[in-house]
Parts: C-alpha cells; sequence; structure tokens
C-alpha cells in the first residue's frame, strides 16, 4: 500500500520532466539522409531503373505502304477481249475470224495499245501494340515489331531492341 501512494504522487513530476527532455528519433539519423535500401522507395542497387508506377498501353498503329507499279495490275481489265468460244455448228479447229470493229476499214494498220502508266498501289499493315513501365526514374519501352522501308517498293518488319529512356 505505500508502494501506490509514492507511485501516485511522482506521477505528476514524472510527466513533466520526461516532456522536457528532447528524445531523438532512432529510425532516421538526418532528414536529408537517403532512405534505407530495403525500403520500398529507396532507389538502390537492386532496382536502377526506378520503382514501377505504372504500365502504359500503346495501341496498335496503321501504316500504309506505298508501293509504285510500272507494269500492268492484275486487277485491271484486259487491254484485250478474248476470243469467243467456237460456235456449236462450226468444228472446234474452226474459229470464226474477229471482225473489225465498226469505223475502220479493212486495209488500216492495227490499233496499238496506249503505254501502261506507273501507278501507286497502297497496302495498309497494322504494326501491333505494346506496354511501356513508367518508373520513378523513367520510362522502359520492351522488344516491339516496327516495319521499315529498305528501298524503293521494298519493306521489311525490324524488332526494336528493348531501352530505357530516364526522366
Amino acid at each position: 500500500m505505500v508502494h501506490a501512494r509514492s507511485a501516485r504522487r511522482w506521477r505528476l513530476p514524472l510527466a513533466l520532466v520526461l516532456l522536457a527532455l528532447p528524445v531523438t528519433a532512432a529510425g532516421q539519423v538526418s532528414p536529408t539522409a537517403p532512405a534505407h535500401p530495403g525500403l520500398p522507395w529507396g532507389i538502390g542497387v537492386a532496382t536502377p531503373q526506378g520503382q514501377l508506377i505504372r504500365y502504359i498501353f500503346v495501341p496498335p498503329q496503321a501504316v500504309t505502304l506505298d508501293y509504285l507499279m510500272t507494269g500492268a495490275l492484275e486487277n485491271t481489265p484486259p487491254a484485250e477481249e478474248p476470243s469467243p468460244p467456237a460456235l456449236e455448228g462450226q468444228p472446234k479447229g474452226e474459229a470464226k475470224a474477229p471482225t473489225p470493229p465498226e469505223g475502220a476499214s479493212k486495209d488500216s494498220p492495227p490499233r496499238e495499245e496506249a503505254p501502261v502508266l506507273p501507278q501507286i498501289v497502297r497496302q495498309q499493315v497494322l504494326v501491333p501494340g505494346y506496354y511501356v513501365r513508367e518508373t520513378t526514374a523513367g520510362y522502359h519501352y520492351p522488344d516491339r515489331w516496327t516495319v521499315e522501308q529498305i528501298g524503293p517498293n521494298a519493306y521489311r518488319w525490324r524488332q526494336i531492341p528493348a531501352v530505357f529512356v530516364p526522366k
């Protein structure tokens, strides 16, 4: 019982003494010191590219490839109509000679074909999308594919290597 009375008497002076003493935080040496490497926000040797913030999706891109075609295209109609099949009454070996078009005499030379002009043919190609990782130190672009022009009328797929771009 004596012990309980003395504890009550010293409670208030003890609280005032403890409030008056300066106490330093043992966890942090200095406010300007770098964080411990084990902490998630500490950039240490284990994470030189920073901590992951988010993934950014780069959508697929449609690319138009232009080709210069100098010859006749396959989908254009032929310059000359094909000869009709032999009639039923005639033998197969004997086909009727084609008649010249109206307005042309039998003595006139055959009509020359117009020269084939170069044409541009366009082809759509879809370059696949990819994810970019944004970190506290910069952006990490993964391996990705693209189309490159290597010469006139020549294209090829090329793989771009992964790269880190600091902020």
